[in-house]
């Protein structure tokens, strides 16, 4: 599996078809199973079935989890206030974005963000639940990538966990302000050359972090080119968004939930050995 697996769909209601938890002897009459299989994860329109799960699983719907936050955004935005961007892997893993295009700060000079809603779901419990509110970056039309979440709200696939609450998501839309503390932060600390070959040996030897060597010096040197196309010295700013572009715009075997988890160990990286945090 890699992220180019990934369906883009046209339309946000592509993965708002239905699912259902069946008893899985309902497909298999003449098969036995454990407990902790008994139940199925099964998608009628496509008569696919995508998860094995036992009685404790709890199914969260695309649309109790997609719509409240969609209807909140338009009831916000307008209907035309925000780009939508929906993509999912193999029926059974759901990725939803919501762009505030026209909501654009700047950092720097010709380095502006705009904030963004993330949601995340899955069918076979490989994701959990997710709505976050964090930031992309525009800068020199080079396009849109991600940065970190603001605020989150996640549960697991468990009954005993229920239902994700989304009140604390609904209120900071209905009050967006973007901080930029941190951006300012991180583009005011200067990197020396010492300090950058220190942070780029960490991410490549520090076995955790899990970023793809063949793109560290590809990351090297998106955040030098950045440097001159900005005319600005090198920052943690622009090294933490030089290892997050590949992360996001390159082919890899990585999908968005893996991305993130990466993202965030690169910063915490960057925030340590600078004395950031």
């Amino acid at each position: 599996m890699n992220n180019e697996n990934l369906v883009q769909h046209e339309e946000l209601s592509d993965i708002l078809f239905p699912v259902e938890i069946k008893n899985t002897a309902d497909h298999f009459s003449e098969t036995g199973f454990s407990d902790d299989l008994s139940k199925c994860v099964y998608l009628p329109k496509q008569n696919k079935i995508v998860q094995f799960c036992g009685r404790s699983y709890h199914l969260v719907h695309n649309r109790a989890l997609i719509l409240p936050v969609y209807e909140k955004m338009k009831a916000i935005f307008g209907e035309t206030g925000f780009n939508t961007e929906a993509r999912s892997y193999d029926d059974k893993r759901f990725y939803v974005k919501f762009t505030i295009a026209d909501s654009l700060h700047t950092v720097i000079r010709g380095d502006k963000i705009c904030p963004e809603v993330i949601i995340r779901n899955s069918y076979d419990g490989t994701v959990k639940q997710m709505v976050g509110i964090g930031y992309v970056r525009q800068i020199c039309a080079n396009g849109l990538m991600a940065f970190t979440s603001d605020v989150t709200v996640s549960t697991k696939h468990s009954k005993k966990y229920g239902a994700i609450h989304l009140e604390p998501i609904f209120k900071k839309l209905e009050n967006m302000e973007v901080k930029l503390d941190e951006f300012k932060r991180l583009s005011d600390r200067i990197v020396t050359p010492e300090e950058l070959k220190k942070i780029t040996e960490e991410i490549r030897t520090k076995s955790g972090i899990k970023y793809p060597k063949k793109m560290i010096d590809s990351a090297v040197l998106n955040a030098k080119k950045e440097m001159y196309q900005l005319g600005a010295k090198m920052s943690a700013w622009l090294l933490y968004n030089g290892f997050n572009y590949p992360l996001n715009h390159y082919e890899t075997k990585l999908l968005p939930e893996e991305v993130s988890r990466i993202d965030k160990r690169v910063l915490g990286v960057i925030e340590k050995t600078l004395a950031l945090n």
